[in-house]
């Protein structure tokens, strides 16, 4: 039984690491070795802060005394990005998972390490994505505010007429021009009603079956004449 735990010890696809209660390594498997980039048997023996970059360590210290006063089945660094230091001083980003037991008396704790690294540059590529769409939401709609102030200054000035815009019921959907001071209406209050009933009802069916043409993809020009 035991030749089994240590075949499963060593061929699983993620670093295993035993420590001791004072934080000295007592066993690593050869995942962790290869993770990390030591020689077999080189790290036991050694303080588990080895693993951990310079700035980490002394920070590390403390936290792990905490978690020996009370240890618990958990993830490491809950809302926290991790790093683990490779023999010769390169970093990368890992996963940690904590757990203990005990052996003759003794407290061990065991951590299981995931290289994260490929999982870290597609979180990286995603943020940089959205920071790049949000820049450009920023910018497109800081372009369509300036066109639709350009747009509607064109539009209020309209000599003597009125542009107007309407729904398929022909409300309206937007609407200026100087002819509207002529009557002393603004386009706010024109919104959303009925363009047809602003006509005499004599001509609302001719100019109503010649704008919904327009729905239908005609382009239409025409003159409507009324009394004279």
């Amino acid at each position: 039984v035991s030749r089994i735990y240590k075949i499963l010890f060593e061929s699983a696809a993620e670093g295993l690491v035993i420590v001791s209660s004072n934080g000295i390594i007592q066993m690593i498997n050869s995942r962790t070795n290869e993770m990390f980039g030591y020689d077999k048997e080189e790290l036991v023996g050694q303080p588990l802060e080895i693993l951990l970059p310079e700035k980490y360590r002394d920070a590390h210290v403390a936290h792990r005394h905490n978690y020996n006063e009370h240890p618990k089945r958990r993830p490491m660094g809950l809302g926290m990005e991790l790093y683990g230091k490779r023999k010769y001083g390169s970093q990368f980003p890992v996963e940690i998972s904590l757990n203990h037991f005990e052996v003759s008396g003794e407290r061990l704790s065991m951590a299981l390490v995931s290289d994260i690294t490929e999982r870290h540059k597609s979180q990286q590529h995603i943020y940089k994505l959205n920071e790049e769409l949000e820049q450009r939401v920023e910018e497109r709609t800081r372009e369509l505010a300036e066109s639709q102030r350009l747009y509607q200054l064109v539009a209020r000035n309209f000599p003597d007429d009125t542009i107007n815009v309407f729904d398929k019921d022909l409300k309206y959907v937007f609407v200026e021009g100087k002819e509207l001071f002529r009557y002393g209406l603004t386009s706010e209050k024109l919104m959303g009603t009925s363009y047809l009933q602003r006509l005499p009802s004599e001509i609302r069916e001719e100019i109503k079956t010649k704008l919904l043409e327009v729905f239908k993809g005609t382009n239409a020009h025409f003159e409507v004449t009324f009394r004279d």
